[in-house]
């Protein structure tokens, strides 16, 4: 691991997030309203194909209006549990990876993904060599980040 990955503690407030499945727990910090202050009944969307798609059962539009905390013993705040158990079966349908020991990551997108990577992997200046074929304008990111230039 990078130095600054090293030197990262895990959020003092994450380690509150259990307490909020009390019965009555109001949280004051942490991002996370009260799931009645949104005025949202229902969600609705109409697919191309003229599919649709309603979520309206109260718990899943409390649940879609907040940060997702869901907390996994063991592991911290990864996400909502949900979507990652659904990527992870649909990476090991389709791409069936050749190991045991795989994991996966929801990011924001492309570049998020990469550069969460590099801050956890690479020290400025380090070097990483990649395929002649990439996305440049994720390796372009990265050389501003460690300092680094292009061979090809």
């Amino acid at each position: 691991l990078s130095r600054v990955a090293r030197a990262k503690r895990p959020a003092l407030l994450r380690e509150l997030l259990p307490l909020l499945k009390l019965d009555g727990m109001v949280p004051m910090a942490g991002g996370t309203p009260h799931p009645t202050t949104f005025p949202v009944r229902a969600y609705q969307l109409e697919l191309a194909d003229g599919g649709v798609v309603r979520i309206d059962e109260p718990q899943l539009v409390a649940k879609a209006q907040q940060y997702m905390h869901d907390v996994t013993p063991g592991v911290g705040t990864v996400g909502y549990l949900p979507l990652l158990e659904w990527v992870r079966g649909h990476i090991a349908e389709q791409h069936a990876p050749p190991y045991q020991e795989w994991e996966c990551c929801v990011c924001t997108g492309n570049a998020d993904g990469f550069q969460r990577a590099w801050e956890a992997l690479l020290d400025p200046g380090d070097t990483l060599l990649v395929c002649e074929l990439d996305f440049s304008f994720s390796t372009s990111q990265l050389a501003a980040w460690v300092g680094g230039r292009s061979l090809r």
